[in-house]
């Protein structure tokens, strides 16, 4: 895990693997970035979808602490 600003802590946690279709939704996702204008001058080599998805495993990071855990956003009513 990458944290900022020189943070170190333990946190426990498991690797989940992620299902394909969820790796390619993610993948897809990702490399759009490339295509807008603000990234698209900073990215010198654009990656391809086959490269990506055959070289990229992805996992989810589950923590162990319920607190730590994100839950998702409900709208406000």
């Amino acid at each position: 895990m990458h944290l900022k600003h020189g943070v170190t802590a333990d946190l426990p946690a498991t690797a989940v693997p992620v299902d394909e279709p969820t790796r390619r939704r993610v993948i897809t996702a990702v490399l759009d970035l490339q295509n807008r204008p603000e990234i698209a001058a900073r990215v010198s080599q654009r990656q391809t979808f086959d490269d990506w998805f055959a070289h990229s495993p992805l996992v989810e990071i589950v923590f162990d602490d319920e607190e730590l855990r994100t839950t998702p956003s409900t709208p406000s009513e």
